[in-house]
């Protein structure tokens, strides 16, 4: 490795004039003035209907999680009235829980979990419809 001495400063010329090598887009003002020109286009970061959506459903940090734990306690019930059937028990405890469940429906504005809630949802509905066909037959006998 070699090293070599402070080398020579020379002095600083005149500034170079930019060749055609610029950016085609690129140029600076001919008169050295430079004045702020007015934004255009700005556009608002939400709409007025997104902003009247969000104060009609009311902001609230603990609805998605609220939702996420009805959803598995409903899948709870489900299983729970499914072993119910294959036992041969009456499944009432099961039909309460899942009717009290179902009162508690709020949708969280995250549209996947909405969807899976609603789901979710479709067959409880669904077995407490059947449910309810068995208890109708019982007592027309």
């Amino acid at each position: 490795m070699k090293i070599e001495g402070p080398r020579s400063i020379g002095a600083a010329g005149a500034p170079r004039k930019a060749s055609g090598t610029a950016g085609a887009g690129f140029s600076l003002p001919a008169d050295g003035a430079s004045e702020a020109a007015p934004a255009s286009g700005v556009r608002a970061a939400a709409s007025l209907e997104s902003i009247m959506a969000l104060q009609t459903l009311g902001f609230d940090p603990h609805r998605r999680g609220r939702q996420v734990r009805r959803g598995a306690k409903t899948l709870d019930a489900l299983e729970a009235l499914a072993r119910a059937h294959l036992e041969g028990a009456p499944p009432h405890a099961e039909r309460l829980m899942l009717v009290a469940l179902q009162k508690d429906v709020e949708r969280t504005g995250d549209h996947a979990l909405d969807s899976v809630m609603d789901e979710i949802d479709v067959r409880a509905a669904v077995e407490l419809a059947k449910l309810e066909m068995a208890d109708r037959s019982r007592n027309s006998r």
